[in-house]
């Protein structure tokens, strides 16, 4: 018996990952995607204060977007985003 899967899509200020759930346990990294609006590789995000930083409201809106195309592509729920401040070792001071 297969149990219930969703897709929820957390951010913070370096950027958004978009991760599958089965029974309230990751199963599957679906996405990682950065803040610096040149290259959105997890590996290229800036300093959230920088100029080639994406606004905090933008990150959150990419999020959505882009946690409901995976969940689509997968065939499941999407079923939210979050703010998730320890990411990546981001603190927010």
């Amino acid at each position: 018996m297969t149990g219930q899967r969703y897709v929820i899509a957390y951010y913070n200020a370096m950027g958004y990952e978009v991760l599958l759930f089965e029974n309230g346990e990751v199963v599957d990294e679906l996405g990682q995607f950065g803040n610096n609006r040149y290259d959105s590789y997890i590996g290229q995000s800036v300093d959230p204060s920088s100029k080639s930083a994406v606004p905090l409201r933008r990150i959150r809106s990419y999020a959505i977007k882009t946690g409901k195309e995976i969940a689509e592509e997968q065939g499941v729920e999407f079923a939210g985003v979050e703010r998730d401040d320890t990411m990546w070792g981001y603190k927010d001071d």
